[in-house]
């Protein structure tokens, strides 16, 4: 499995599209994900990578890795965006960043 970069960065495509990277990878990781539409654009620029190095089309599976409060009010859609999903994750730590809680005893 690779873990490409997060799509909200100019460095997350072309690094995988070279054919002797595609050797021994069978999945690709998209972190952060929020969106089914981040699903399928990763999937439309695998499938065009695999084209350009001549392997199968579908080869490569997907992994959503869930990161945000906003990728989880997306979850289902994410989880049936593809048929190249296997597998998600759910980062919780990164949930709870931006957030400050109270801490009840000092409430008291």
């Amino acid at each position: 499995m690779v873990r490409i970069n997060g799509i909200d960065t100019p460095f997350w495509k072309g690094g995988y599209s070279a054919a002797p990277y595609f050797a021994g990878c069978d999945s690709i990781r998209i972190p952060k994900t929020e969106s089914k539409e981040d699903v399928l654009l990763v999937e439309a620029e695998v499938a065009k990578a695999e084209q350009e190095a001549g392997v199968d089309l579908g080869q490569h599976l997907l992994m959503a890795a869930t990161e945000s409060a906003k990728g989880v009010v997306h979850l289902e859609e994410i989880c049936h965006a593809s048929e190249r999903l296997f597998r998600g994750s759910f980062i919780r730590r990164r949930l709870y960043q931006g957030f400050t809680y109270r801490n009840q005893r000092e409430a008291a």
